[in-house]
């Protein structure tokens, strides 16, 4: 029956399960029930005393493991960061109903232990993430530390979340790039430089297209020729080796080309004869500032043949920027695709942040055609070199004839 005031459902008088017969089932039905469910309680006093009997099988909270077993809910409470007077009252009422009753003054110990235990795993999670990042260089990711200090939980990931944001609170870190869970270690380390007494000597080194006579490269310098495809970019950094190879150590980094192939490129010249030829032949790709981090403590000139496009363009400035930073007493020349129509080489801007000359190569229907994009040593402080242009052309694809001069 319906009662339409407060629209409870209520049994009709007689007609309630505890008072009505069972409707007879097909005998399968009734056969299959009876052998799989034995002692069925119809009534209520008979189903409260199934569910206590039940309650008192169980051993969580009996004596033997009522002990652990609250120490379990304190610290499962205390990692979801849960209110403490919410876990004491918890405790509180499970205590109250082990097998026998847990004493209060027990049970707070409990919780003081389970506190004491999610205090020192965060604190060690913490102490050792602080020593990671002291030791990681460039931008790391959170998962890298998850995966080498076998971080798999969701407490001890919400602790590393907590560690890190009290790491960028202090000015230890910084977010990184746009993607999440990158970070990169904020670099408060500095060396200072005695400049009123560093010495003003320019790096004697021999360029192509009459460069000597504008520009001046001093050690530690980078020098970049961006150019189109097939315009000559190799052929400017042979003719670089050739003329500087009796000066200082030559290294020819090669990302692309191989020995066979560097041999033929060098018979080319007409002079010197290929076993003249002085220089170190290397077959890299990456990594070319730990190369040079190796022999900075001399004066030396790399030449990086050439700087290949990373999956994101933006990041071949990184590469620039470590071999600058290992660079020190050393010149590199290095070479950059670009596209036609364009002064700067893959990787936009950013390629021009380090390198002191900067150079394009194109060319069009009549020539080649060099372009000065940046020169920050002018040869004469009154002739600004930045912008000039300078028509030449490939002679067996070794020789430079340059036709007129910069204007």
């Amino acid at each position: 029956m319906i009662n339409n005031v407060n629209k409870n459902y209520n049994w009709m008088p007689g007609l309630s399960l505890f008072e009505v017969a069972r409707p007879p089932v097909f005998n399968k039905i009734n056969n299959y029930i009876l052998g799989h469910v034995k002692d069925l309680p119809l009534s209520k006093n008979e189903v409260t005393r199934n569910h206590e009997e039940s309650r008192k099988s169980r051993s969580f909270y009996s004596e033997g493991s009522r002990d652990q077993s609250l120490f379990s809910v304190a610290d499962a409470m205390q990692q979801c960061k849960r209110d403490p007077a919410l876990i004491e009252q918890t405790l509180d009422i499970l205590a109250n109903n082990c097998t026998p009753p847990f004493p209060k003054d027990e049970a707070r110990i409990k919780i003081d232990s389970a506190l004491k235990r999610s205090e020192r795993r965060e604190r060690n999670i913490a102490s050792d993430l602080r020593e990671w990042v002291g030791v990681t260089e460039g931008h790391f990711r959170v998962t890298d530390y998850h995966a080498e200090s076998r971080v798999v939980t969701r407490e001890d990931k919400h602790a590393v979340i907590v560690c890190l944001k009290r790491l960028q609170d202090e000015g230890i870190i910084e977010k990184y790039g746009t993607e999440r869970g990158v970070y990169r270690r904020i670099e408060r380390d500095y060396e200072t430089s005695d400049w009123l007494n560093a010495s003003t000597d320019e790096f004697d080194i021999a360029l192509p297209f009459d460069l000597n006579k504008h520009v001046k490269v001093y050690p530690g310098n980078i020098i970049i020729f961006a150019g189109t495809a097939n315009v000559g970019k190799t052929s400017v950094l042979l003719n670089i080796l050739r003329d500087n190879m009796h000066k200082y150590p030559m290294h020819y980094v090669s990302s692309e080309a191989g020995a066979v192939e560097m041999k033929s490129r060098v018979t080319l010249f007409n002079s010197p004869a290929p076993k003249d030829w002085r220089f170190e032949f290397i077959e890299r790709s990456s990594n070319f500032g730990d190369l040079i981090r190796c022999h900075s403590d001399t004066k030396r000139i790399w030449i990086i043949d050439f700087l290949e496009m990373p999956e994101n363009p933006w990041q071949i400035t990184q590469p620039i920027r470590e071999i600058h930073t290992n660079l020190k007493n050393g010149v590199c020349v290095l070479a950059l695709q670009k596209k036609t129509g364009t002064d700067i080489g893959r990787g936009g801007e950013g390629t021009l942040e380090k390198p002191r000359l900067y150079v394009s190569l194109d060319r069009d229907d009549q020539s080649n055609i060099a372009k000065i994009v940046k020169a920050k040593a002018w040869r004469n402080p009154l002739f600004n070199p930045n912008y000039k242009t300078l028509r030449f052309k490939l002679i067996n694809g070794a020789g430079i004839k340059t036709m007129g001069d910069w204007a």
